[in-house]
């Protein structure tokens, strides 16, 4: 039991880091949600684009270069009521509403929740045990948690929740000295275990349980305990110098911040692993959601040299995947989408507020859709050796309509992947704030 209990430590203490104060995290927190608003404000923009038609003598400039994209025609006349308008449709702004709302309400229960299980278990005098597996599944599921998320808390066995909380650092720590039934308030106790570890605080049937400190081999708990274990707000400080400050369950981080030399994080945890939050590291900023390696899931990595990139990655080295938007200090943005770690098309924002979606069309060719900053656009192609913007030229009204068909098909996607990191997002936002 000793060895488990020294493992379980040695195991946080790989991943613990030192606090990071509330200031600061608050002023980092505000600072890259406004970065995170302006890289997607100019994506956002909610027009229907009335098509150009580009004729042989018409003024057509044989392109345009990365850092600077114009038309060739700085304003458009003719009536365009008898061509296929691009409708880029408004559905971030349509939903943007009722997800939030969804979101807010999904917590707002499940807080709900937990709060009802907690004082079921209180009002029962139940202490977190095996023994009492049966009267803690039934206090989780009326309480409201449905079967899933009270095996998440309990097992679905007295055997399975033994092992869940000899995971994290539950087991019994056979303390002795403590006298007294229910020892709260002014009341202290002193408690020793044989596995190295001592206790000064509020007590229950000889185990820490109220307010007080418990100090091990490796690390010092100061807080609130509950049946023996930090449950609720506490302190963790490593000898090393590393803390922990936030909220524990059964001994397990739950939320707040950790910081060692080189590397700081807020937001929650899972399984013992950073999960959702603020990390800082190596001179970036990443706001996200994050595996056990960990490695960045989604999320916003902020570089030293102002640029930025929000999307879906895999691995180790950060592969987008599905999408990303990236931003570049210059000013420049670029959007892409991917299935099957291959571009399906993107988009760039140019400095000028020119938008250019593009789609593979051949091998030095991008078949694009081009929107001036007068809302006004066209069709070309993106020819791709010689980084030039060309108009397609004498468009029949059916080739418009197939064309128009192909560019909606392909904005719908890029706006559904979008909303769906955004959406994903405000799950990380909770997490920090």
């Amino acid at each position: 039991m000793k060895n488990l209990i020294r493992y379980v430590l040695q195991l946080l203490l790989l991943l613990s880091v030192t606090v990071v104060t509330a200031q600061n995290q608050s002023a980092d927190y505000n600072r890259l949600s406004a970065a995170t608003k302006n890289a997607f404000s100019v994506a956002e923009r909610q027009y229907t684009y009335k098509i150009e038609t580009k004729y042989a003598d018409n003024n057509t400039a044989g392109g345009n270069n990365s850092s600077s994209s114009s038309s060739g025609t700085s304003s458009v006349s003719g009536n365009y009521s008898a061509y296929p308008a691009i409708n880029v449709n408004k559905r971030r702004l349509e939903q943007q509403a009722a997800a939030g709302a969804r979101q807010e309400a999904r917590i707002i229960s499940f807080e709900t929740k937990m709060k009802r299980v907690d004082e079921l278990i209180k009002s029962r005098n139940l202490q977190r045990t095996p023994e009492n597996h049966a009267a803690l599944l039934k206090a989780a599921l009326e309480g409201g948690l449905n079967a899933y998320e009270a095996s998440r808390f309990f097992g679905n066995s007295p055997q399975e929740y033994r092992t869940m909380l000899l995971s994290k650092n539950a087991a019994d720590y056979s303390w002795s000295g403590g006298v007294k039934g229910d020892c709260q308030n002014d009341c202290i106790e002193n408690l020793t275990s044989p596995y190295g570890f001592t206790y000064k605080g509020n007590t229950k049937y000889g185990k820490p349980h109220g307010k007080g400190v418990m100090i091990g081999e490796k690390a010092t708990y100061t807080g609130d305990f509950l049946a023996g274990e930090p449950n609720g707000q506490v302190e963790i400080r490593w000898n090393s110098g590393s803390v922990f400050t936030g909220t524990s369950f059964n001994g397990e981080l739950i939320k707040g911040t950790l910081n060692r030399s080189g590397l700081n994080f807020k937001g929650t945890f899972l399984n013992g692993s950073y999960y959702r939050g603020l990390m800082k590291v190596d001179g970036m900023e990443i706001l996200g959601e994050f595996d056990s390696k960990p490695s960045l899931v989604y999320g916003m990595n902020a570089y030293s040299n102002g640029d930025t990139t929000h999307g879906f990655y895999s691995g180790k080295e950060g592969t987008a995947t599905y999408y990303q938007l990236k931003v570049y200090k210059a000013g420049l943005k670029e959007e892409e989408i991917f299935d099957n770690n291959q571009t399906v098309g993107d988009v760039r924002y140019y400095i000028g507020g020119q938008v250019f979606y593009t789609l593979p069309y051949s091998e030095n060719r991008r078949l694009g859709f081009l929107i001036n900053a007068d809302s006004t656009a066209y069709y070309a192609y993106l020819l791709t050796d010689v980084n030039k913007i060309s108009p397609i030229q004498n468009l029949t009204q059916e080739q418009l309509l197939m064309l128009k068909e192909k560019m909606e098909t392909f904005i719908n996607e890029v706006q559904r992947r979008r909303e769906e990191y955004r959406e994903k997002m405000e799950l990380v936002y909770d997490a920090i704030r």
